[in-house]
């Protein structure tokens, strides 16, 4: 298993990491990660030509919240699981460390403390809350769609059911997946 992580992040990351010192698996970890945050989708929509057959539902840049799913394994109970498994846990977290800072800035405030620490909790703080709002529009997305248990025809073409998971039965669209 390592081999093989180490062999694909070595492919992903290029020669300049291969002899590197300082490798780990946490660096192969890495790699990956940011290849499939940042690089993955485009490379996939440009091997099947616009018609993907994973599809990222993502909330945005702001939001910071994507969940890839191979179109073969959706089910009518996808966008759910998605809202309860992933998209919860991470709003919750968010909600967390929100208050975690928070407190965290009273304390160094009444104590005079480093004012360094808390201008860089203030600023995490304006990042967590963009993104919690960013989170909460996003949710309302899922939840519409979460109800309606929508579920697809694979013969309907990607295309097709590309946009059946996004609409409604009162034929309302939602942005919920990065568009191709």
């Amino acid at each position: 298993m390592k081999a093989n992580l180490h062999f694909l992040a070595t492919a992903l990351a290029g020669e300049k990491y291969e002899f590197a010192d300082n490798w780990s698996i946490e660096t192969d970890k890495a790699i990956l990660r940011d290849y499939f945050d940042k690089y993955f989708y485009n490379d996939h929509l440009r091997t099947y030509r616009k018609r993907p057959i994973y599809w990222l539902y993502s909330a945005g840049k702001a939001g910071g919240f994507k969940a890839l799913v191979y179109m073969h394994r959706y089910s009518s109970e996808t966008t759910d699981i998605i809202l309860k498994k992933y998209f919860k846990p991470l709003q919750n977290y968010l909600c967390q460390r929100l208050n975690e800072i928070s407190q965290t800035i009273d304390s160094q405030k009444c104590c005079l403390l480093n004012q360094k620490k808390v201008n860089e909790g203030e600023k995490q703080l304006r990042q967590i809350k963009k993104r919690l709002a960013a989170l909460d529009h996003y949710e309302s997305f899922l939840c519409a769609l979460a109800i309606e248990h929508i579920s697809i025809d694979l013969d309907d073409g990607v295309a097709h059911n590309y946009k059946k998971i996004q609409t409604d039965h009162k034929k309302i669209t939602y942005n919920l997946l990065v568009r191709f």
